[in-house]
């Protein structure tokens, strides 16, 4: 099953805008069911959908909604990475080495989308940057 059917989403469809559905996100904390998925935060997974569907990858991640409005992102054999699209304070944290990660800040969403790369990578070579 691919992310975005997953998380209940459909491709845009050229036109109007596609309809929202609940997402499957699991929560990690009662304080982090107060937010709910922004239309940046489906953008942002079509991206990566499709960056994993451009390399032959699996699509089936496991999204948590962490209590400060982040996503944790892993599959069954990597942590991926997270991502914060909620608040005044954007950012997102990407793996560079099997014990070393970033954090890029208060950045538009397309260039978080353009780091998607390295959580592409992440999941190519399953944890082992």
């Amino acid at each position: 099953m691919g992310i975005l059917k997953r998380l209940g989403l459909s491709r845009p469809a050229a036109g109007p805008a596609p309809v929202r559905r609940p997402l499957y996100v699991k929560y990690s904390t009662a304080s982090s069911e107060k937010y709910a998925i922004t239309p940046d935060e489906e953008r942002f997974f079509w991206a990566f959908e499709d960056a994993l569907i451009g390399q032959g990858l699996s699509t089936y991640m496991s999204l948590t909604r962490m209590a400060n409005g982040a996503i944790s992102v892993s599959t069954s054999s990597a942590y991926i990475g997270k991502i914060r699209l909620q608040g005044r304070k954007t950012w997102m944290q990407y793996m560079t080495s099997l014990y070393n990660a970033e954090v890029a800040e208060n950045l538009p969403l397309e260039e978080y989308i353009q780091l998607l790369k390295y959580w592409v990578r992440t999941v190519k070579t399953g944890g082992w940057c």
